[in-house]
């Protein structure tokens, strides 16, 4: 198993001493530790937290299109009383400022989805980086820090995990996503609630007109089967490691009943 470290640990085995090295990772920005590598193939974001607990992460991310969806999300989670993760573009934040605004004001996790939504496996390091720091300046003109964000395209090789390192910044992926566009609302609802299992990151978008009903019918069906709902900050709580599947698996429980 392949192992990245979020904090520095001493591990106590007896006579044995194993240094670990990480750093405590926090929003304001210590940088992640690197992987550890145990094997030759690795996911390098977090996809999904192991945990007991029914408690998934709903994500939004923001995307371009003929309409925008993000009002009725939000009046969605807002009725639903759920809190959710809107991974923001920052030229998205820029071109909706009052979308994005009203994010912040619903007190909704952000956090950064690039700049300009490119192919990061596509570009160089510094290339990465700079389009990396541009989104984080536009959620900072929010008022916002986050040390997540989420790769477009899914793409997220070891150098793009590696260049991400360079501006503090730890990939989050998902497990379950809202599935094709064109699907009706109870289509996409059946899909996610037959794969779905606790401490999942699901993936919607807020440019399809079926997005806020699917969101709707998927809280309350997961909340009739036991389910809590948490941003992925608050599923993945401070202290983790990520194995080679994009596992996190937390030190101690991150979520509280």
């Amino acid at each position: 198993m392949r192992v990245f470290l979020i904090r520095k640990k001493w591990l106590w085995r007896g006579a044995i001493v194993a240094v670990v090295l990480a750093a405590a990772l926090v929003c304001a920005g210590t940088m992640p530790a690197s992987p550890v590598f145990f094997s030759n193939k690795t996911q390098y974001q977090i996809k999904s937290v192991k945990t007991e607990e029914k408690c998934i992460a709903i994500t939004i991310d923001t995307a371009f299109g003929q309409e925008d969806y993000t009002q009725q999300i939000l009046e969605v989670l807002d009725k639903k009383g759920v809190p959710a993760t809107f991974a923001v573009m920052g030229i998205w934040a820029r071109e909706y400022p009052d979308a994005a605004r009203a994010i912040v004001d619903a007190d909704m996790e952000l956090i950064s989805h690039s700049y300009a939504h490119e192919h990061y496996d596509s570009l160089s390091k510094e290339a990465i980086c700079e389009d990396a720091k541009k989104a984080q300046q536009a959620l900072n003109e929010l008022g916002v820090q986050s040390c997540f964000i989420r790769v477009p395209y899914d793409c997220c090789n070891e150098s793009t995990y590696q260049a991400l390192r360079e501006v503090e910044l730890i990939p989050v992926g998902y497990s379950v996503a809202m599935g094709e566009a064109e699907q009706n609302a109870e289509e996409i609802a059946n899909r996610i609630v037959e794969q779905v299992k606790p401490g999942d990151i699901l993936i919607f978008q807020n440019n399809s007109p079926n997005t806020a009903p699917a969101i709707e019918e998927v809280i309350a069906r997961l909340k009739s089967l036991g389910y809590r709902f948490e941003t992925v900050s608050g599923l993945l709580g401070e202290d983790y490691t990520v194995n080679s599947s994009g596992v996190a698996v937390p030190t101690q429980s991150p979520v509280h009943a």
